[in-house]
């Protein structure tokens, strides 16, 4: 049984979602010493680029974990759940920040459209499937800014008519007005998934690398961050936002 693929537990797998998640957590600590006390240790560019980093990594892990799903249905209800409370929650506390679509939002979509379609996608060959997914994240990667490209090289301008109908910042495409404290549209961020889906797909094909992801829990840790991310990416915001408090009224 333990032989079996679909029975692993691949800790390695969760050991990155587990540096994805301290990442995260370094991020939000340097944006509130930003906000709350003026402090910033890291240039606009730089933190835009960790953030895209982080963003981007946590998105690719999630398509991973698309591969190894049996049953979603619990869990597209956890994370609407948890969408549903990350905007509840800034519309009270911090209406400057509130979050209508965030990437809890997107990968609540996107589970439920990885679901739908994973029988078509597991016939897609798996490298085929990463590359075209890859090309089309990097082409639409500036959707919300109203043109695709390379590296925000302008290739070409989108229809203006996508970004004035309702709901259109779901599918990536935000109207002038619309604003998110955190924002991830389906467009480009459902390729992203999909390349972690195949990117995946080919590891599990290949079974030095599958082992290698199945035999490394280590540290464990880390790990165990990577377990319970849902959770933890709840109550981090608050949790820093109150050690900061703490601290510099320490400091005076």
């Amino acid at each position: 049984m333990l032989d079996d693929p679909a029975k692993k537990r691949y800790h390695l797998l969760d050991c990155f979602r587990g540096i994805a998640f301290i990442n995260m957590a370094v991020y939000h600590a340097l944006f509130l010493l930003w906000d709350m006390y003026d402090i910033r240790p890291l240039s606009n560019i730089v933190m835009e680029v960790y953030q895209n980093l982080i963003c981007t990594s946590f998105i690719l892990i999630s398509g991973a974990s698309l591969t190894l799903m049996k049953k979603s249905i619990r869990d597209i209800l956890k994370l609407a759940l948890a969408a549903a409370a990350v905007s509840l929650a800034t519309y009270i506390a911090t209406p400057e920040y509130f979050i209508s679509f965030g990437i809890l939002h997107f990968f609540t979509l996107a589970l439920i459209i990885g679901t739908l379609l994973k029988p078509q996608l597991l016939k897609i060959p798996p490298a085929a499937g990463a590359a075209v997914s890859l090309i089309l994240f990097s082409v639409l990667r500036f959707a919300d800014d109203g043109f695709g490209g390379f590296f925000s090289i302008r290739l070409f301008d989108f229809p203006k008519f996508l970004y004035n109908f309702p709901l259109s910042f779901v599918l990536g495409f935000p109207s002038p007005s619309y604003s998110s404290g955190d924002y991830f549209g389906l467009i480009p961020w459902i390729f992203a998934y999909f390349a972690g889906f195949f990117i995946f797909r080919l590891i599990r094909a290949n079974k030095k690398a599958s082992d290698f992801f199945y035999k490394n829990p280590k540290p464990l840790f880390v790990s165990f961050l990577g377990r319970h991310t849902l959770i933890l990416y709840l109550i981090h915001q608050p949790i820093i936002y109150a050690v900061l408090i703490i601290m510099f009224k320490l400091l005076g």
